[in-house]
């Protein structure tokens, strides 16, 4: 029973010798944002929007931002940007993120991989009434939270 159960710790050893080795590690702690309601939906009512943003950042030169966002216009898209400035100070889009699609309640979650150098020292995350494609474009923004 002993040896058996040596043979199947070499074994399983073998295989994880032969798996492909990922050293991407996370660089520093999980940063959490809390996102804001801003702005006004397309209806012209006031927006209640907001959510939260997980920041990780990894060894291999890229930031995965995964983002939770309520009270979205359902079954509607909506583009997201880390933008230059802050949200009372806003500026140019320095990175696209994941457009969310909201569900049938107004809950969407989105994931991105962000290359790190493009996230500027003083930056936040904007998502807006509408997607990238939309017709009458993204519109203003409809929650926002500082980096």
């Amino acid at each position: 029973m002993t040896q058996k159960i040596i043979g199947i710790a070499l074994l399983a050893l073998g295989f994880a010798a032969c798996a492909p080795s990922n050293n991407v590690s996370q660089t520093k702690p999980t940063q959490v944002i809390v996102l804001q309601s801003v702005g006004v939906l397309s209806t012209g009512v006031s927006s209640k929007v907001g959510g939260i943003a997980r920041i990780k950042e990894l060894s291999n030169g890229s930031t995965i931002i995964e983002l939770e966002i309520t009270n979205l216009p359902p079954e509607k898209r909506s583009a997201g940007y880390i933008r230059v400035g802050s949200c009372s100070n806003p500026g140019g889009i320095a990175a696209t993120l994941n457009e969310i699609t909201a569900d049938k309640v107004g809950t969407g979650i989105s994931s991105t991989s962000v290359d790190t150098s493009k996230i500027p020292v003083s930056a936040y995350i904007s998502f807006h009434q509408r997607g990238e494609k939309d017709t009458g474009g993204v519109g203003g923004s409809v929650t926002c939270g500082n980096l």
